[in-house]
Order: structure tokens, then C-alpha cells, then sequence
């Protein structure tokens, strides 16, 4: 694999854990200050990332730099914890979590835990 592989990789791998994730390019994009479009330009690999923004996205991502360097998607890595996103908005915060459930007999009981969050 040459080096431009490796970035075609990488670019696909950002667009695979966003879509794990269950964010939209405009939730991500709102979360790193910038555009969903813009964001959009960085999965397709037209807008470089740099270190920082790579910093950003693990923070958002919930998941350490190596992580998201080092992704799997078939092995559905960091989906197995809450993962709480923070979208500054004018209005206050939005919060997207995702929760994988692996015992179905505790669905109800997670649904109800929610519903009751204040």
C-alpha cells in the first residue's frame, strides 16, 4: 500500500466511525466549528487534517488518537460504552450517546432509565 492509500484509508475510516457513531457530517461539523460541508470535504479527503483537528475529532469520537488511527470497523471497536458528544448550539447543548445494548432483557429497564433523566 502507498502512502495515498493509507490517506484514502484514513478518510473512509473517519466517515466509518462518524456513521458507528450515529453523527451526521452537520453534528460533526458543528462540533469542530465549521461547516457540515466542510467537514464533509475532510471525509472525502479534499481538506487536510491536521494534528489538532485529529485532537478534536478523538475528543468527539470518544476514542484516543490511536483509536482512530488504528480502527476496525469489523470489529465495531470503542462501541461498547457511552458515547457522549457535546454540540455547542445558541440555544444551550445538544448530547448524542449512543448505548449498545448486548442483553436484551435490560432494553425496558435502560428505556425507562432514560425517559426518567432530567
Amino acid at each position: 500500500m502507498d502512502n495515498l492509500d493509507g490517506m484514502k484509508d484514513f478518510y473512509s475510516t473517519l466517515r466509518k466511525i462518524r456513521i458507528a457513531k450515529g453523527l451526521s457530517q452537520e453534528n460533526l461539523g458543528d462540533s469542530l466549528g465549521i461547516t457540515g460541508s466542510a467537514y464533509a470535504q475532510m471525509e472525502r479527503g479534499e481538506s487536510k487534517v491536521t494534528v489538532e483537528r485529529l485532537y478534536e475529532l478523538s475528543q468527539i469520537f470518544n476514542m484516543s488518537v490511536e483509536e482512530i488511527l488504528s480502527y476496525d470497523d469489523e470489529k465495531n471497536q470503542s462501541l461498547t460504552e457511552s458515547d457522549i458528544v457535546y454540540n455547542t448550539r445558541d440555544k444551550g447543548y445538544e448530547i448524542s450517546i449512543t448505548i449498545k445494548i448486548t442483553d436484551p432483557a435490560k432494553e425496558g429497564e435502560i428505556l425507562e432509565l432514560i425517559k426518567n433523566l432530567k
